[in-house]
């Protein structure tokens, strides 16, 4: 049971901290992007602020499944949004010039 619980308590900060990245996307998107291996965007670009509420979303629904006591689907709607990191690290990977420059916010660099 206390497994459960850590678990539980893992995802709320997980979905917490989702919504902590969104939030600063929106409010301070060139360092934000910067901090996150993108190349230099200019603050007004629709990209930064589609992520910023990508990601509010994503930490909402995470909070929601667990606000609702589904410790199962919690677990699933945590694996099935696992494609999310690994789609911005292969974008990030496929598009900055130096790709070690992802290699704090989406994993590992491909050499090239």
């Amino acid at each position: 049971m206390w497994l459960q619980r850590a678990a539980l308590g893992i995802a709320g900060i997980v979905g917490v901290g989702i919504i902590v990245i969104g939030m600063r996307f929106l409010l301070v998107p060139v360092e934000s992007a910067a901090g996150y291996g993108l190349p230099a965007l200019a603050a007004d670009d629709p990209f930064l602020a589609v992520k910023g509420v990508r990601d509010i979303g994503s930490g909402l629904v995470l909070l929601t499944v667990l606000a609702m006591r589904l410790p199962t689907v919690a677990g699933w709607v945590m694996l099935a949004a696992s494609v999310m990191p690994l789609g911005d690290a292969w974008s990030c990977w496929l598009t900055v010039a130096r790709p070690t420059r992802c290699t704090g916010s989406t994993g590992p660099p491909r050499s090239r």
